[in-house]
């Protein structure tokens, strides 16, 4: 019996996020709210075990967009040629939410992808404006 409760609990604190990290859908997300630029923001999340979020979904999206609290933010598309791609390295193609719909191909000039405060998607230089970013982790 002991050992059952053990492992209910074990099996509780894994399915937990770590303070300051949000759950949703077996994922923990994060706010890094000091602004910054992509590069950077990218690196912080490898650090800390993950990436600039991908989202795969209008839930996974809208879920970002109330974590941001009305910023804007950058998330974990960019573009290294002549098509975007998350930093995850998962499969980019599927679900978007862009502004403009003409930024679905990479615009020159503007590698990366930041979300603005309605939850859409906007092409921006990496490095200007500075601004904070989402990170995930996926389980």
């Amino acid at each position: 019996m002991q050992t059952l409760s053990l492992l209910a609990v074990l099996a509780s604190v894994a399915a937990a996020c770590e303070w300051g990290w949000e759950k949703y859908k077996g994922s923990c997300y994060r706010l890094q709210s000091r602004t910054n630029t992509w590069t950077i923001h990218n690196f912080e999340c490898v650090y800390e075990g993950g990436t600039l979020a991908s989202i795969k979904s209008e839930g996974e999206n809208e879920f970002i967009r109330r974590l941001a609290h009305g910023r804007d933010v950058y998330i974990g598309g960019a573009s290294f040629g002549y098509s975007w791609e998350w930093a995850d390295h998962s499969s980019f193609y599927g679900y978007s939410n862009w502004a403009d719909e003409s930024e679905s191909y990479p615009p020159r000039g503007k590698p990366c992808i930041s979300m603005n405060s309605y939850g859409q998607w906007e092409a921006h230089c990496c490095a200007n404006p500075p601004r904070a970013a989402v990170c995930v982790r996926r389980w």
